[in-house]
């Protein structure tokens, strides 16, 4: 239902080490598919893009800061 939709603003909320993704993915294609929905989400934003987290961000931010 959600296929192809957008919003002017997205904000994807808990991108925390150790939260998202969660502790129980434990291969690489676990870690793949939560990499994927992460950036569908990310591409869903029009105008604004807010990724939140505290303490220490999860993988998939540091990747995103140095360039993965």
């Amino acid at each position: 239902g959600s296929k192809g939709l957008e919003w002017d603003n997205v904000a994807i909320i808990e991108l925390c080490h150790g939260i998202y993704p969660g502790s129980k993915i434990d291969t690489e294609e676990g870690f793949e598919e939560e990499r994927r929905l992460m950036f569908v989400g990310m591409t869903r934003a029009k105008k604004v893009l807010d990724l939140h987290f505290h303490g220490q961000p999860n993988i998939y931010i540091t990747e995103l800061s140095v360039g993965g």
